[in-house]
């Protein structure tokens, strides 16, 4: 992961951010603004990736509201644009979940690190489309989780260990999501340790 973040702040086009759990302090993804015209009002969100210890956490959706949000409401763009390797289910379906309009597909428009031809699926928020996708992200953000938590190990008659699945409510990160949101757009280097599980 370290390679992708010094590839990705290396690139003169594009802003990086490390994506880091304040609670460790360990290096949990990385995201960046790319493309940015402001003549235009336009940039795009890219070349995100998360460690899968995140995968089903806060982490993409308080790093996408804090870009989102600093796109929209310190830059005032009108499009922020997004493209995702169609190949990539979970990309794509983080997208969906999002509310970014699905574009369309650029077939062939660019080498993926395996060397093959892969198809960009684009997606973009608009700025009158902002407000309805903050809302869904602050409602998967600031809402309690319900979350598996294994139970203490007890022996079955047969003297197998047995762990009873029993189910925790994580509480909403909403006080250190407005933390958050009183930093920079950099801030995304300091996501709160209840968002990184």
């Amino acid at each position: 992961m370290v390679n992708f973040i010094e590839d990705t702040r290396a690139t003169r086009a594009l802003t990086a951010f490390a994506v880091v759990d304040a609670g460790s302090g360990l290096v949990v993804g990385s995201t960046a603004f790319r493309d940015l015209s402001l003549d235009d009002r336009r940039v795009e969100i890219g070349r995100t990736f998360y460690a899968r210890s995140t995968w089903g956490s806060l982490v993409n959706p308080v790093s996408k509201w804090l870009l989102l949000r600093h796109a929209f409401e310190s830059w005032d763009v009108h499009r922020v644009g997004f493209r995702v390797d169609a190949r990539n289910s979970r990309s794509l379906a983080a997208m969906r979940r999002l509310g970014a309009y699905e574009e369309g597909v650029m077939r062939g428009h660019r080498t993926a690190p395996d060397g093959t031809r892969a198809d960009s699926v684009c997606f973009s928020i608009l700025a009158h489309e902002w407000a309805g996708v903050e809302l869904g992200l602050l409602a998967r953000i600031t809402s309690p989780r319900i979350v598996p938590v294994l139970g203490p190990v007890e022996m079955s008659a047969a003297g197998e260990p047995v762990t009873t699945p029993l189910l925790s409510v994580v509480p909403p990160v909403a006080d250190h999501v407005a933390e958050a949101a009183g930093q920079a757009v950099g801030s995304v280097t300091a996501l709160p340790p209840a968002v990184a599980l």
